[in-house]
């Protein structure tokens, strides 16, 4: 089967070596040396597939961290192939909903893309006030130029206590009249409401790194949270590339690990006692988390093992 051209953002290895291990008997370990010299490798990997020859013919090494993920590459081709072959790996269709494929194990999804990032997030909003005056700043550059030069000059020139007194309230009601700019032109936000949102950003959402795929005509869209250790570019840079919101189609491939309607507590079940307190508690637990990372109603969370463009 002929297959296009790859380009991955993300692949994760050690899922790819486990897979591989177990559909292929065994992964070839020159796939993943870190010897940087040239080389050929002739050994075969035995088997009942021919990936093993595949792999050692292409074993070339010139640079080890560049031809290690070449060979990931081409490696991961080789076991979406055999997943395919094995009616092992699901393409979701326009019939599908999130609860007919609770059943699937490993699922391929393709469509247009949101690159969520917490991390980032947080460090905004924890900005937000200082960016926003500073885009203020230029938009109202000369009148604060001359309100400053107004206010050091007059400053300068006295030393009654009164006067200084009536400076200094200038001063406060000049930073009142910014603020208020600010708010109007959507600038600024409450230091209260900064601090409370940012408190409830770390607890629940610790950083992570989402990526959503919604597919065209789809009723439900597919989430992961992505380990940053596998990105083949930095967030930055994917933002840069492709922005929040992609323009073009990703393909995510990746195992089910929630779907369909939400689960019942647990904790309705659980007998009265003191042992089980600490289930309550965490059932509790729960509860909170889930306001934050638990699904919606029509999602359904993906464990990622690679995302890639098709070219």
């Amino acid at each position: 089967m002929t297959q296009n051209i790859k380009s991955f953002i993300y692949l994760d290895d050690y899922k790819l070596y486990s897979l591989s291990s177990q559909l292929f008997q065994g992964f070839p370990e020159y796939i993943i040396s870190e010897n940087a010299a040239s080389l050929t490798e002739e050994e075969s990997q035995k088997g009942m597939f021919a990936s093993g020859k595949i792999m050692s013919d292409l074993l070339k090494i010139e640079k080890a961290s560049t031809e290690k993920k070449y060979l990931h590459d081409y490696a991961f081709n080789l076991l979406e192939t055999e997943l395919i072959n094995r009616g092992i790996l699901y393409a979701i269709t326009l019939e599908d909903t999130s609860d007919t494929i609770q059943s699937k194990g490993i699922i391929k999804v393709t469509g247009r893309a949101i690159f969520n990032d917490y991390r980032t997030l947080q460090s905004t909003i924890s900005r937000f006030n200082s960016i926003g005056e500073s885009f203020g700043y230029f938009q109202l550059e000369e009148q604060i130029k001359a309100s400053n030069d107004s206010i050091s000059n007059a400053s300068e020139s006295t030393n009654d206590r009164n006067q200084k007194a009536k400076i200094k309230n200038l001063k406060q009601q000049a930073s009142k009249i910014l603020v208020s700019f600010l708010q109007e032109n959507g600038l600024h936000i409450a230091e209260d409401n900064i601090k409370h949102m940012l408190n409830i950003i770390e607890y629940g959402f610790h950083g992570e790194l989402e990526f959503r795929i919604t597919p065209n005509k789809l009723p439900f869209q597919l989430s992961a949270i992505l380990n940053r250790e596998y990105l083949r570019d930095t967030e930055s840079q994917f933002v840069s590339k492709y922005s929040r919101q992609t323009e073009y189609d990703f393909t995510m491939i990746g195992i089910i690990t929630q779907s369909g309607k939400t689960k019942e507590s647990l904790a309705q079940h659980i007998p009265n006692g003191l042992k089980n307190a600490c289930l309550n508690l965490a059932d509790k637990l729960t509860v909170m988390e889930n306001l934050f990372l638990g699904r919606l109603d029509n999602e359904c969370i993906i464990d990622p093992i690679a995302i890639y463009r098709e070219l």
